[in-house]
């Protein structure tokens, strides 16, 4: 009477489903445009005024169940404006704001209505050295 109690146990802890997450991992890299068209991408560390940095952002879920409402803040340096606002052309996003924080610093504020598991977003902007 033993045994079918142990596997009927067994069978349950085997079946238990785990708990699914979101795991988001993100990176953000910079590239200088220096005629603002984005025609011609540099890997140079620093910008002259009237020059652009293009910015990239990659997002990607590397969980097992979707992100849902990922906000996002991404760095204005000082000295710079905003030349082209956050666009991707894989997904629609809502429109981005430009704030200024406490410190006086400014952030491009947006947010990602769902990451699905395993999807992968790229996001595009650029801002203008004065």
């Amino acid at each position: 009477m033993l045994k079918p109690v142990l596997s009927g146990l067994v069978l349950l802890l085997i079946s238990y489903p785990a708990v699914a997450q979101p795991e988001l991992e993100l990176e953000l890299t910079q590239l200088i445009d220096p005629n603002c068209q984005g025609t011609v991408l540099l890997a140079d560390s620093s910008a002259e005024p009237g020059q652009c940095i293009r910015y990239q952002l990659r997002v990607q879920n590397l969980g097992s169940s979707a992100a849902q409402a990922v906000n996002l803040s991404l760095p204005v340096p000082q000295h710079t404006t905003l030349k082209q606002n956050l666009e991707s052309n894989q997904v629609d996003l809502p429109a981005a704001r430009l704030q200024t924080t406490a410190s006086g610093e400014q952030r491009l504020q947006t947010q990602i209505e769902q990451l699905d598991a395993h999807q992968e977003l790229t996001l595009n902007y650029s801002v203008q050295v004065l």
